[in-house]
């Protein structure tokens, strides 16, 4: 099993009806990499407005999510297939 970290940003886009999560997958780390990619992102000042639409931030997380490659490549197999 060889296990790697999915590096997500997860932000809360408001200035609409209801608010908008928006999900963007940042690129897959080791677990020290993908912590420290946590830290800076986190520590970052960043603007209230997302600049690739033009919305407020409401609110963003950073999240380092375990993924099993081998699991993975089996998974992106099944789909080329199908």
């Amino acid at each position: 099993m060889q296990v790697e970290y999915l590096a997500v940003s997860l932000l809360l886009l408001g200035g609409v009806k209801s608010p908008e999560p928006q999900v963007i997958h940042q690129g897959i780390y080791d677990e020290a990499g993908c912590q420290q990619w946590k830290k800076n992102m986190t520590e970052m000042k960043t603007g209230f407005i997302d600049p690739g639409t033009g919305r407020p931030i409401l609110n963003r997380q950073f999240i380092c999510q375990p993924v099993d490659l081998d699991d993975l490549q089996k998974m992106l197999d099944r789909a080329r297939k199908g």
